[in-house]
Order: C-alpha cells, then sequence, then structure tokens
C-alpha cells in the first residue's frame, strides 16, 4: 500500500470517527418524542452539537417537508466531505453512494411530472447539492415528458434501465412508476455492489457485507411488496429484481415469488442470514421494512466498532447516519400524528426500547 493510500484512509477514517461521536444518543430521542410539535423539535434538535449548525436558523414555523429537506442535505454535504479525502476505487464507492441519492432525484424529476405539479426549486436545490452528477442538472429540470428525462440521462446507465419500464409506463396512460422506481433504484445498486467489490482487500470485506445486505434485503422487499401489494406474477417479478445477490441464491428468490402467504414467505426465509432482519415482521407486517433497515443499522454499528481508523469506518458512519435521518423523519411524523413516546419509538430504525434489540438482532 503506498503512502498517499495508507493517509487517505487514516484521514477518512478519523473524520469519521470524530463525526460517529456527534451521532445522536438515545435520550435525545426520548427528549424529543417528548416534543408537542415540529417548531418544538426544532429547537431541541438545534441544541445539538451535529445540527445546530443546520438549524440555528431555522424558523419555528418551519414546514414538516422543509425540515426533512435540509436534513438531507446534511447528508450530501457530508458525502462531499469524504469525496475530497479519496481516490481511486475509495472514491469510486463514495460516488456510487451518492448515486443512490442522484437516483432519487430522478424519481422525484419524475414524479412532478407524472402529477403535473411539484416545486422545481426544491428539485432544483436537492440535484445541485449533490457532490457528484452523471447528468445535467439543468436538463433533467426541462424536460417536460418522461421520455425527455430519459433522454437526458443518455450518457449514464439509466438511460438503457429506463427504456421498457417507461414505454409500460407510457403504454398504460400513467399510472403507478413502481416498475420505472425500481429500475432506477436497481442501476444505483447495481453500481454501489459492483464498486465495494473493487475495492482493496483489507477492505473490501466488511463494506462487501454491508452492501451485499442492503442488495439482498433489497430485493427480498420487492418481492414482498410485488407479491402481497401489487399481485404481481412471479416472472414479472423476477425480471425486475437487482442483476446482483449476495448471499441469497436465485432459488430461494423463485421460492418467494411463488409464496402463497405470507407465513409461507417469511418460512422460506427461515434458514438465510436474514432471518433476525424478519423476526419482528412474522408477527407485524407494518414492520417488514423497518426490521430490514434496523438490520443494517446494527451491521454497520457491528462494522465500525469492528477495526482501526479506515475505509470501512467511513462507509459504516455514512449508514448510520442515513438511517439517524430517517429516523428523525419519522419522529417529525409522529409527534405530528400525537403518537405516545412509546407507541412512536417502534417506528424507529435504531431500537431505543429496552429490548428491542434481543428481537432485531
Amino acid at each position: 500500500m503506498s503512502l498517499l493510500a495508507f493517509g487517505e484512509r487514516l484521514c477518512a477514517g478519523a473524520k469519521a470517527r470524530t463525526l460517529r461521536g456527534r451521532l445522536l444518543e438515545d435520550a435525545v430521542y426520548w427528549q424529543l418524542l417528548h416534543c408537542e410539535d415540529v417548531g418544538e423539535i426544532v429547537d431541541r434538535l438545534g441544541t445539538t452539537p451535529e445540527y445546530r449548525e443546520v438549524l440555528e436558523k431555522v424558523p419555528r414555523e418551519i414546514h414538516r417537508s422543509e425540515l426533512e429537506e435540509l436534513l438531507d442535505l446534511m447528508l450530501l454535504r457530508e458525502s462531499g466531505v469524504f469525496l475530497g479525502y479519496l481516490s481511486g476505487p475509495r472514491k469510486a464507492f463514495l460516488r456510487a453512494w451518492v448515486g443512490l441519492a442522484e437516483a432519487d432525484g430522478i424519481k422525484r424529476a419524475l414524479r412532478r411530472l407524472a402529477a403535473g405539479r411539484g416545486e422545481k426549486d426544491a428539485l432544483r436545490h436537492r440535484l445541485e447539492a449533490l457532490p457528484y452528477c452523471s447528468f445535467s442538472v439543468e436538463g433533467l429540470l426541462a424536460a417536460d415528458r418522461p421520455e425527455a428525462v430519459r433522454e437526458v440521462l443518455r450518457p449514464t446507465p439509466y438511460f438503457h434501465a429506463l427504456r421498457e419500464p417507461l414505454r409500460r409506463f407510457t403504454e398504460e396512460g400513467g399510472g403507478s412508476l413502481y416498475g420505472v422506481e425500481m429500475a432506477l433504484d436497481g442501476v444505483a445498486l447495481k453500481r454501489l455492489y459492483k464498486s465495494a467489490q473493487e475495492l482493496p482487500p483489507g477492505e473490501r470485506e466488511g463494506v462487501l457485507s454491508l452492501a451485499g445486505s442492503l442488495v439482498d434485503l433489497t430485493n427480498v422487499f420487492w418481492l414482498y411488496r410485488g407479491r402481497f401489494y401489487f399481485a404481481q406474477p412471479p416472472e414479472e417479478m423476477l425480471n425486475r429484481l437487482l442483476p446482483v445477490r449476495h448471499r441469497v441464491r436465485i432459488d430461494l428468490l423463485r421460492r418467494l415469488a411463488g409464496a402463497g402467504s405470507g407465513k409461507d414467505f417469511w418460512g422460506e426465509l427461515s434458514d438465510s442470514p436474514y432471518r433476525p432482519a424478519m423476526d419482528q415482521a412474522l408477527s407485524e407486517e407494518l414492520f417488514v421494512d423497518r426490521g430490514m433497515e434496523a438490520f443494517l443499522f446494527r451491521q454497520a454499528t457491528r462494522l465500525f466498532a469492528g477495526g482501526s481508523p479506515g475505509f470501512p469506518m467511513v462507509v459504516a458512519y455514512l449508514f448510520l447516519r442515513h438511517y439517524e435521518v430517517a429516523d428523525l423523519k419519522t419522529l417529525v411524523e409522529d409527534v405530528r400524528y400525537g403518537y405516545t413516546d412509546r407507541d412512536a419509538a417502534v417506528f424507529l430504525v435504531r431500537p431505543i426500547l429496552p429490548g428491542r434489540g434481543s428481537v432485531w438482532r
């Protein structure tokens, strides 16, 4: 390993360790759950070291969606900070991580066109905050129909991936963008997984395991939704899955696609490495996505704690911060709708309830 590579690993890992120490503690979560409204959440969150700079000039009357946007932009800025430390395959992985947000921006543009309304300025701010972007932001914003969006994406892998789902969307006269959005996520997640495979030995294993779990659990969740929410035929569901997989093999995915009931579906996973992510879903289907996210949260926590400062620590931190922001968005919703603190806590990715960690191992 060159001195330059060693130096960038050390600097990025040290930065991740510093930022990890500023993630919210359980006690702050409980304080936020006791807030009466969004304004009180802003006030309380603004006293914490990490969120003070983001929220210090924000009025108490801020709308929920505006607060969520500020938190998302903070995530993008942090990714940009790490990009400045890295080169080679590490930088390629971070760009692929940013690609998840890039795909989300494309989805938002398509939703705005499909609905015939939506804030273009808010979308511009989000796209311009991307520390790396593979297409023209102004071109995407100027697109006036879905096919025009696809044309803007011609230099990217999204162009070919969107051909068939956009054709179906157009032929069906609009409706759900579900297939289109799956195609976008598929491009981004495949790139993330492939870039993890290109990392140097010694860094590859931990990062690939985390990225691979995200890939596998995404495929499982898509099959669950397709089977029990959209009643899709098994072959159609299998054709829409990610073109990469980690520890879940195609024979298991085929059995999941043909499951006759939710009980059968979870039963097929009983011997898989991801059974711990499903335990809560066995009794409460509402928690399917939360169980999977909590599994990834715990895996990222272990990866962060498992070694000296280095690139895997950076990746683990980015996952942890992502889920913290996801929890803050959920928490705002819980307070807005008047859930009790304990009822609201079960919707969080981070297990702050006593005993919950034993369920989502």
